[in-house]
């Protein structure tokens, strides 16, 4: 199995992992309390935009040349090399090959920022979360998975804490039905809502 969950543990593939999602742009791998693990494919000259995060961010590059600026001095990485950056620095990343590499972000929902432009809401990113673990569900016999990370995304958008608190205590989770990916969104949904009972409390 590529990814392998437990509520103790989780077990990645990467080999398998980056053969199998080879054609996706990128998609997140984990997401914990305290970190969150997520991979991109990259074509030749193209580029993450500068960008900062409020934690630190671990950048590990599988495959390809990777042009790392960060604040004002550049790093070339390559396969099975790494540049960990402080929190709050400003880095930008360019592929100068067509690339895959894994960004490590510690603690998980620190605030992150693209320089240019701002970033433009804070929900952005669980959004685009939900969008990439849906591309898993498209296909025959994940129908239940889709329709209720679907219901999930409607939640997200409503930002409504108590209707996510009821969308969880209502899954029955099913490892064997809903799969290994979902347990991914289960999880984040769990994260996402300790977070906002944090930010109200």
């Amino acid at each position: 199995m590529t990814i392998e969950s437990t509520n103790q543990w989780t077990f990645v593939d990467i080999k398998d992992l980056l053969e199998r999602r080879r054609d996706q742009a990128s998609f997140h791998v984990f997401s914990e309390e305290y970190v969150r693990g997520e991979i991109f494919n990259l074509e030749i000259e193209q580029e993450l935009k500068q960008s900062s995060y409020d934690g630190n961010v671990l950048i590990t590059c599988f495959k390809g040349i990777l042009n790392i600026k960060v604040a004002e001095s550049t790093r070339i990485i390559s396969e099975l090399q790494q540049i960990l950056i402080n929190p709050k620095i400003p880095f930008h990343i360019k592929a100068n090959t067509e690339s895959s590499f894994q960004i490590i972000w510690s603690p998980c929902f620190a605030k992150y920022e693209t320089l240019e432009p701002k970033f433009k809401d804070r929900l952005e990113y669980p959004i685009d979360f939900i969008d990439s673990m849906m591309g898993n569900f498209q296909k025959p016999g994940f129908q239940q998975a889709l329709s209720l990370t679907q219901d999930l995304k409607d939640i997200i958008i409503d930002s409504d804490s108590i209707k996510l608190s009821s969308w969880i205590d209502k899954i029955d989770f099913d490892t064997e039905s809903l799969g290994s990916a979902f347990f991914m969104v289960y999880q984040f949904s769990k994260d996402l809502l300790q977070k906002n009972l944090k930010e109200k409390g």
